[in-house]
């Protein structure tokens, strides 16, 4: 597709949506709508006549003539900087009833017991086949070339992995990131419960394997893969040792 064509697209599409967004007070948002990995929504600037589009997730603006600029740009979501400290909610740990500090999945926690979460969930693994035992696996628990920095930890109620880059855990759903695992999995509970799945899935030439909202779980060696058709590539890897 030429950039003309593009341009013609997208003039065809912002046509749509003003046609469909009603009247709005100056300097209020319009709704969301997807604009290449972007997630945007129209800005009436006071004063401006040219209204802005600003990407919900990464926080990256243009304006309207210039869409196609951040369309080609790509979406990098910014990472929560605000300290764990500032962050403190009122009422008492859901599992000691001590003071509350951070929020979580389960509730309100308090330091130690949000601590207590995490070093747990470093070592936990989901179990991915219904006889026997065998433990998933996180592509980074087998990737000898993953820095030592990187950890991941594994919290079952979400059925989710989450990995801490450089001291910030990061929601593996919008890349946002969080100073504890605690306030992570609270993000993910609120803005992500639909991809907090776990499904049985039966796969042609694989078998019936163990889907999340993050992938497809190996029925031989446990190994999360991101896709059925990345699942189906490694399952080939296994047939040269029997299973």
């Amino acid at each position: 597709m030429g950039l003309e064509e593009e341009e013609e697209r997208f003039e065809e599409e912002e046509t749509k949506v003003q046609k469909e967004q009603v009247e709005t007070p100056e300097g209020e948002r319009h709704r969301t709508f997807p604009l290449g990995e972007h997630e945007v929504e129209e800005v009436v600037v006071p004063g401006e006549a040219i209204s802005m589009l600003r990407c919900t997730r990464c926080g990256a603006s243009a304006k309207l003539t210039e869409a196609l600029k951040l369309k080609q740009a790509e979406c990098k979501p910014k990472v929560d900087e605000v300290p764990a400290e500032s962050k403190r909610v009122e009422g008492f740990c859901a599992r000691c009833g001590a003071p509350a500090a951070l929020p979580s999945y389960a509730g309100p926690l308090c330091k130690g017991c949000a601590d207590v979460l995490e070093r747990y969930s470093l070592s936990a693994r989901p179990v991915v086949i219904r006889r026997g035992w065998l433990g998933g696996r996180h592509p980074a628990d087998v990737d000898e070339t993953t820095p030592a920095r990187v950890k991941v930890a594994w919290v079952g109620e979400l059925k989710t992995f989450f990995e801490n880059k450089d001291g910030s855990w990061l929601c593996p759903y919008c890349g946002a990131g969080f100073g504890t695992l605690a306030e992570a999995t609270a993000h993910v509970a609120e803005k992500h419960p639909a991809s907090c799945r776990w499904e049985w899935t039966f796969l042609r030439g694989v078998g019936e394997v163990v889907s999340t909202g993050q992938g497809y779980f190996c029925p031989s060696c446990g190994l999360l893969c991101p896709s059925e058709e990345e699942l189906k590539k490694h399952y080939e890897s296994h047939r040269g040792d029997g299973r």
